[in-house]
């Protein structure tokens, strides 16, 4: 009966003592986590976080604690980036619940820095406080797109616009992999080779393959990610020019007379693939004097827009007007151009003139 007296009068003497330290918190008796204690949650409240989305978007909760029976009835909140949800500013104070419990929402920056977080109490004499710091994943660190080649290596030589050549995308989510198992990717130009958005594989990547184009320019590629795409990777590639290896000449005529006109069709070929758009040739006509020696004749029409298509094809005409021309020898038509090692390659067509 009397150690039971004397275990009450022990615990009323305790809470008294308590009252009148420090408003009724006693900093010689708690640990500073017993104070106040801060935890950083993710917004399900499922888990603590130390990094998170630096989006403008991502919400979090900061969510205090200090002892129930403390005076103290309200626990400040402040941020160094971004903005409490209900006050709209960088600190928020919020009542404590019976349990000496208060939250807050708090909604990060878009920002890749380092956000310090804090929660205290004070009073005139002393003040208490608990702070954390997350790290914020900036929106291009979510994912990382890379270029390879046909065979998934880095890409080390350089892509020929040739209509043929592939490029493989490949995307791969570093941060929120239970969220982003999907990825969208696009191209400025170029044949994506089937559907987006892509899944994800058990490697957290994602591929695509894509046929680049005939046309010799910069091309601009995207992987992205979310709901509403904001997390996202570029990358540029520059295509250089893809050159002929082989040229065919085909002319209307095979034998033409004086002052007329015969419409002339080059193909530049590749063995495999195409030549870019746009290729250019030299082409020259001449006839073998009696000393063995070259000598032009002739003239062409259409070299200013001598240009290949789509298909290699560049159209001109060769003119036999130019008062220049022995009837009776034999015209060469040259078709000149180079082939991807820079080298030299023609093809010669031989024209009669008929008298």
């Amino acid at each position: 009966m009397f150690s039971k007296l004397f275990t009450k009068i022990n615990i009323f003497l305790f809470y008294c003592f308590l009252f009148l330290s420090c408003n009724g918190i006693d900093s010689e008796t708690f640990s500073p986590d017993e104070i106040i204690k801060l935890e950083v949650l993710d917004f399900d409240e499922t888990q603590t976080i130390d990094e998170a989305l630096g989006d403008g978007e991502t919400i979090i909760k900061l969510k205090a604690k200090i002892p129930s029976n403390s005076a103290f009835k309200t626990v400040k909140f402040e941020s160094t980036g971004g903005t409490f949800t209900l006050t709209g500013t960088m600190s928020h104070e919020k009542t404590v619940d019976s349990e000496g419990y208060s939250q807050v929402n708090l909604r990060l920056p878009l920002d890749n820095q380092l956000v310090s977080l804090t929660a205290y109490i004070n009073n005139d004499n002393e003040t208490f406080s608990s702070t954390k710091s997350i790290d914020l994943i900036g929106v291009d660190e979510v994912v990382t797109l890379s270029l390879l080649n046909n065979m998934a290596n880095t890409i080390t030589d350089p892509i020929r616009a040739d209509g043929v050549t592939i490029v493989k995308l490949k995307a791969t989510i570093n941060h929120n992999r239970n969220v982003f198992n999907q990825v969208t990717f696009t191209t400025s130009m170029g044949d994506l080779q089937g559907t987006s958005p892509v899944n994800t594989d058990e490697q957290n990547n994602a591929y695509i393959d894509v046929i680049v184009p005939k046309s010799v320019q910069k091309l601009y590629f995207s992987a992205r990610v979310g709901s509403s795409n904001n997390y996202f990777d570029n990358k540029e590639l520059i295509l250089v020019p893809s050159h002929p290896d082989f040229i065919l000449i085909e002319p209307s005529m095979v034998s033409m007379p004086l002052n007329s006109s015969n419409p002339i069709d080059i193909f530049l070929k590749k063995n495999i693939g195409f030549v870019s758009l746009n290729s250019t040739i030299s082409i020259r006509s001449y006839q073998i004097s009696d000393d063995n020696s070259e000598v032009e004749v002739g003239r062409f029409t259409g070299l200013s827009n001598a240009s290949s298509d789509s298909n290699g094809l560049i159209k001109v005409v060769f003119k036999t007007d130019t008062n220049d021309i022995n009837d009776s020898k034999s015209i060469f038509i040259e078709v000149i151009s180079t082939n991807d090692f820079g080298e030299p390659i023609n093809s010669t067509i031989e024209i009669n003139i008929n008298q």
